[in-house]
């Protein structure tokens, strides 16, 4: 007879955590960050209001716990493209893959409704950047990875500024708009003048 797995009772809280997290990502990107409540981050995770105060005692704790949740999210995306792609990832790839995997999910609105309040509440802002100072080493390396040797190092941390926000805006726009059908050809037309440039940073003499 097979036995059952018991998880751990620090496999339940994570657990517990993740769900909660899950759920307040998709409560602020259906009604927005001012609308949010714990009562209704509750509801939606299918737990009980003192289930959620044991794990995170307010919405500062849940919101800030999400968005290390979503970071956490992205980051093993990246590390999952590295491991596929290896020497192969170049910057178009690299470039749809930040599209495909992160600013078109839906859950990047969430992302973009902490950011635009955070402009008028000191402690989500230092929160958020915080948690975005966390997790910046493996972008960081990846990013340089894809510029080395192309000749254009120098504008690296630019074109990355760059692309996004460009990405971002899409995906404000796209949140706007039931359809947006300019946004593949914005992307490739964006892919296609950083190739173009590369190309000529690499022809140029030494």
């Amino acid at each position: 007879m097979k036995r059952t797995a018991h998880r751990s009772q620090a496999e339940r809280t994570q657990e517990m955590r993740d769900r909660l997290c899950r759920a307040t990502l998709e409560v602020i990107t259906d009604v927005g960050y001012e609308k949010t409540t714990t009562t209704m981050i509750a509801e939606r995770a299918g737990v009980s209001r003192g289930a959620q105060t044991h794990h995170f005692p307010t919405k500062y704790d849940l919101v800030i716990a999400s968005f290390k949740y979503l970071l956490s999210d992205w980051e093993a995306k990246r590390a999952a493209v590295i491991s596929d792609l290896g020497d192969e990832i170049n910057l178009e790839n690299y470039v749809r893959f930040l599209w495909k995997e992160i600013f078109s999910h839906p859950q990047y609105v969430a992302a973009l409704e902490l950011m635009l309040a955070a402009r008028g509440d000191e402690q989500l802002h230092q929160g958020l950047v915080e948690s975005l100072n966390e997790l910046t080493e493996l972008r960081q390396t990846l990013w340089r990875q894809i510029f080395e040797g192309t000749g254009a190092e120098r504008d690296r941390d630019i074109i990355m500024q760059m692309t996004v926000c460009l990405f971002r805006g899409l995906s404000m726009q796209g949140s706007l708009e039931e359809s947006n059908g300019h946004q593949g050809d914005v992307i490739n037309m964006w892919i296609e003048m950083l190739t173009d440039r590369l190309a000529k940073q690499q022809s140029k003499p030494a």
